[in-house]
């Protein structure tokens, strides 16, 4: 909860939109043009505090690096380059540095965002490290997320921003997961009484930064309760530093149905839309199965709001091969068409879903109407707990929501 007064805090929220849009457009650009980097080095604090805050400063940063090695090829447009972007290596010495190691100028010139990117770099071998200690310990489980999504979908582990290391398993061994995760000097982030009746996930820390969410279901359980074992899988290697590592993780349709509940349950977070585009982006999707599974868990309204959101912030024409083609007369479709026209406008996902956030539990119950999902029993039984754990909400002594 943030510490500021209402006015305060919206008044911030406005003067930050600027950079929220500029954030939005280095993403949405294949082509980066020399405006937006003498743009972005001039306001590189203040674009790195949102891009970072959205989970999206690792993408930011490679295209970054992509665009100085690909445009910087003579020594004369460098000089214009460092001299243009007003850093503090006008010497020729250190030009001659640069220009003999281009990887290094994307760092120089853009200290911040390296910075970062550095750190999400040591993150990912502390992540994919442990995750080998999972393997040797047992293979009854699957990984989601994070690396996951990062390999299958952007093609490179350090291409997406690393958070926590996220696995699901059966409810037969969760015990013994636990009990070893206690042994590696892990422990349990605390839950509202709320999320231990309906959470979906038990949060784990260590003292040098690692996380790992310990599963039971795929996502908040007042959308969908969806367990292991009604997921299919498919094994992907991993491979970091010239260590491989053989993996578990979700079809690309499950991906799909995950990342489609997990952006309804953080309310529209631009980083998981970044997510669902780039899913979609690898065309290995079977659209009438994925539509069989939503049907199946009551979950279609999510999905195709999800998709076609997702494919309307990045400019992304998948209809042409849907399989939504055959409904797109129904109520359902139009339904959800319209809604996701309303939740893709850059000022519901950048600004608008802050004020949800100001409050408790606005944020799930704004997602749940859009997702027509009226858990009436789940309430019900959650009112006696609802006015103190408001409270303690209230005072920020959660980590993580409901």
């Amino acid at each position: 909860m943030n510490n500021k007064s209402p006015h305060d805090y919206f008044v911030q929220l406005f003067k930050n939109y600027r950079y929220d849009l500029f954030v939005l457009d280095f993403l949405k650009t294949d082509n980066i043009d020399e405006d937006k980097v003498f743009f972005l080095a001039d306001n590189e604090k203040e674009v790195f505090k949102r891009a970072k805050l959205y989970g999206v400063s690792t993408q930011i940063y490679l295209k970054i690096k992509h665009f100085l090695n690909n445009q910087v090829h003579s020594h004369k447009k460098l000089n214009r380059y460092i001299s243009k972007l007003g850093k503090k290596s006008r010497k020729n010495d250190r030009m001659k540095k640069f220009y003999g190691d281009k990887e290094k100028l994307a760092e120089h010139l853009f200290p911040v965002f390296s910075f970062d990117f550095q750190a999400n770099s040591e993150k990912l071998k502390r992540n994919f490290n442990f995750i080998k200690e999972l393997k040797r310990f047992s293979d009854d489980f699957a990984l989601f997320k994070g690396i996951a999504l990062a390999k299958k979908y952007h093609l490179s582990l350090l291409a997406r921003h690393t958070g926590d290391v996220d696995i699901i398993v059966p409810q037969k061994v969760f015990k013994k997961f636990e009990k070893k995760l206690l042994e590696w000097n892990f422990y349990p982030v605390p839950r509202s009484k709320i999320k231990d009746k309906y959470g979906h996930v038990y949060q784990f820390v260590r003292e040098d930064g690692l996380s790992c969410g310990l599963h039971l279901y795929i996502s908040d359980r007042f959308f969908a309760e969806i367990k292991y074992e009604d997921l299919e899988f498919e094994n992907i290697s991993v491979e970091l530093g010239g260590d491989k590592l053989e993996v578990r993780t979700f079809s690309p349709e499950f991906d799909l149905i995950q990342l489609s509940l997990h952006l309804f349950q953080h309310c529209f977070a631009l980083r998981i839309f970044l997510d669902i585009f780039y899913v979609l982006r690898s065309s290995r999707i079977d659209y009438t199965k994925l539509f069989e599974i939503s049907r199946r868990f009551k979950i279609e309204q999510i999905v195709l709001i999800s998709l076609l959101s997702s494919s309307k912030i990045f400019c992304l024409d998948f209809q042409d091969r849907f399989f939504v083609k055959r409904i797109q007369n129904s109520f359902l479709y139009k339904y959800s068409d319209f809604l996701s026209s309303f939740v893709s406008q850059p000022f519901f996902f950048l600004v608008f879903r802050n004020f949800l956030f100001y409050s408790p539990y606005f944020d799930k119950i704004f997602s749940l109407f859009l997702a027509s999902k009226f858990p009436v029993r789940k309430f019900l039984s959650l009112l006696p707990y609802f006015p103190s754990e408001f409270l303690r909400r209230l005072k920020g002594e959660y980590t993580l929501a409901v």
